[in-house]
């Protein structure tokens, strides 16, 4: 078919059209404009974490400075947290809490994935990597606030879920990130803004030691009747949360080290990334094979639509509309990749803007195959 017989007015149109669509479909600029949706409980302590929310601390030192230095190994500690999920059956991974210090490898972390909840070290939230970690399974629990107590030390690593041990790993230590750098707490998200946990957190502490199993049952027993985390002003925590302030102030560390927990206004980035790309991102899972296709098929009108109107240019642009198409494509995606790192809930990856490039690319060949070459005669002044 003679493509040059599309009137040029209507491929303008169409240019804009595409161009105007992957712009709003890459960016999505109604994410970077939401509140962020952290909210205080009203019928008790708690804050409600839904969709794009996020809290987190300052940067601080390690926080376990008052934990002692065992001569087999690490330092042990505890961490405790009272939470309601409304995340159940979620495929995506979500964070309930991460202590992270600018390494993801040496993040530590509580998360959810589907029912599970899962503690780690690192970022092998697909478990593809086979990373050691505690795990539990809470559907066989109704959507009722629990418990969850971890215990590490050099005999390794138990998770308790009401007061009872549901798992144990002895080839796992856990370790809080820091050693010469700041560490933050965050609260219901990653520092990236784009792992979300949704669902209410009731407390919060962190001890110096690894705490017995008698002492695990006891904090829940005490928990169970007093619904708030006063037990643990006793056991000299490191960091501690009653969130019981009042809406709008910060949630206070009643340890007395003064890591407060921040609730920002707008969601926040806390750590931007740029064109990330790891070898183990590939597999065959379905979501990422419906990422990859997206981003490769997306593109393909925008290469085949400005492709027709390269070769309705002038005659020197005309000889190499190809090339321009395919430059304009990677310069569009680059853009929106970039713009991605400030914006909550997107990643900035260097595998989608190779598939942009490959599809605006794809679009450019299809013109050739369709439509019949005439000779240079230009719409436009050389």
């Amino acid at each position: 078919m003679d493509c040059r017989q599309l009137p040029l007015k209507i491929l303008i149109g169409l240019a804009a059209t595409v161009l105007g669509i992957i712009l709003v479909v890459g960016l999505n600029p109604r994410h970077s404009l939401f509140t962020n949706k952290v909210n205080r409980l009203t019928d008790g302590p708690g804050l409600r974490f839904r969709k794009y929310g996020i809290a987190c601390t300052k940067p601080f030192d390690v926080p376990l400075d008052a934990a002692p230095v065992m001569p087999d190994g690490p330092p042990g500690f505890s961490m405790e947290i009272a939470f309601t999920s409304h995340h159940q059956g979620n495929s995506r991974f979500g964070i309930l809490f991460m202590f992270h210090d600018g390494d993801d490898d040496a993040q530590l972390l509580m998360g959810q994935w589907r029912n599970h909840i899962v503690v780690m070290n690192g970022d092998d939230f697909d478990y593809s990597r086979k990373a050691p970690r505690v795990s539990t399974d809470l559907s066989e629990l109704p959507q009722a606030p629990v418990v969850v107590t971890v215990t590490t030390d050099g005999e390794g690593t138990r998770l308790y879920l009401n007061g009872r041990r549901v798992d144990e790993n002895r080839r796992l230590t856990l370790s809080f990130p820091g050693g010469g750098r700041s560490s933050a707490l965050v609260m219901g998200n990653s520092v990236y803004g784009n792992i979300v946990w949704e669902g209410d957190i009731h407390g919060f502490a962190v001890y110096p030691h690894a705490l017995a199993a008698a002492d695990v049952s006891k904090h829940y027993a005490e928990w169970l009747e007093s619904r708030d985390f006063s037990h643990a002003l006793t056991a000299a925590p490191s960091m501690l949360y009653l969130f019981d302030g009042r809406p709008g102030a910060p949630v206070l560390d009643r340890s007395g080290r003064g890591r407060h927990l921040e609730v920002p206004t707008r969601m926040t980035v806390l750590k931007r990334q740029f064109l990330i790309f790891s070898p183990t991102d590939f597999s065959l899972r379905s979501a990422f094979i419906q990422d990859v296709v997206v981003n490769f098929v997306g593109f393909v009108p925008f290469g085949l639509v400005f492709t027709l109107l390269f070769r309705r240019g002038p005659l020197r642009i005309q000889r190499h509309a190809i090339a321009f198409a395919v430059i304009l494509g990677f310069a569009v995606s680059l853009a929106i990749e970039i713009g991605q790192a400030w914006i909550p809930s997107r990643s900035s990856s260097l595998l989608d803007l190779i598939m942009n490039t490959a599809g605006t690319g794809t679009g450019a060949m299809i013109h050739g195959f369709f439509c019949r070459e005439t000779p240079f005669v230009s719409d436009a002044p050389l």
